[in-house]
């Protein structure tokens, strides 16, 4: 049975991507593997650690095969951004649809908030992309107006957010628009 990652890879075709611990290693063996139905993709002779794709219906088949201690789903790589993660992430479960490949790539994410005009000290953190973001528009910071209840405006509302967007989703495109007035906001969602 497959154990480890409660996700596992599917192709269509039904094949899932398996691990296959070997007792030892030989070509006979690799040649065993594959007559079984395992399309083998990698292999490591020092861990005895053979990787590929086998359909559901020959599974139990190759379990049944002398000289294999083990079968199960792979270790998916994760990719841990930042100095700190949001804890959104795991209560999100966007960790286990990273695990699946999940990742944001070709998504573009517009924010718009008060700015990100620190968003260069996040980056150096490790906190957002090496790439960088995009930014439109801009923010003057400003100290509260208790008088006007209106709050602190540190123009970085848009940063933590793209911080956020990033533990979340790692290899979307991000931008940031400043907006201070229902205007402004309207010609940003544009």
């Amino acid at each position: 049975t497959l154990k480890g990652n409660p996700f596992v890879r599917l192709q269509d075709d039904r094949k899932v991507q398996v691990y296959v611990r070997l007792d030892q290693t030989s070509p006979e063996q690799l040649d065993r593997l594959s007559r079984s139905g395992l399309d083998i993709e990698l292999f490591n002779e020092s861990l005895r650690l053979v990787q590929g794709w086998i359909s559901l219906d020959q599974l139990e088949q190759l379990n049944t095969l002398a000289g294999i201690q083990s079968i199960s789903a792979p270790r998916y790589a994760q990719s841990y951004r930042g100095s700190v993660t949001t804890q959104g992430d795991s209560i999100l479960l966007a960790n286990q649809l990273r695990a699946q490949g999940h990742t944001g790539k070709g998504i573009r994410i517009g924010i718009i908030s008060d700015g990100a005009n620190d968003w260069t000290a996040s980056r150096a953190r490790g906190d957002l992309p090496a790439s960088g973001i995009t930014r439109y528009g801009s923010c003057s910071k400003r100290s509260a107006n208790p008088s006007q209840c209106i709050s602190k405006i540190t123009c970085n509302e848009g940063t933590a957010m793209a911080e956020i967007i990033y533990d979340l989703a790692p290899d979307a495109k991000i931008a940031v628009s400043s907006a201070s007035t229902s205007l402004d906001f309207i010609q940003r969602v544009n």
